[in-house]
């Protein structure tokens, strides 16, 4: 969100950010919850790619 933000916001455009596509879990919580999950390697790989594209883009600005 915040990169697309700067994205629009140095080419000029007024923008209001509205999350629309964010990860939900059930909010359940029990033992089996301290384990660590190879499904979660994969949000991460997401996370990671916004923030390479953050730093780039700020950097060329």
């Amino acid at each position: 969100m915040r990169r697309a933000q700067m994205i629009f916001e140095k080419a000029g455009v007024k923008v209001v950010p509205y999350a629309c596509n964010y990860f939900y879990d059930d909010l359940k919580v029990d033992l089996t919850d301290l384990w660590p999950e190879v499904g979660t390697l994969s949000t991460w790989q997401s996370y990671t790619k916004e923030v390479v594209g953050y730093a780039v883009n700020y950097i060329k600005s």
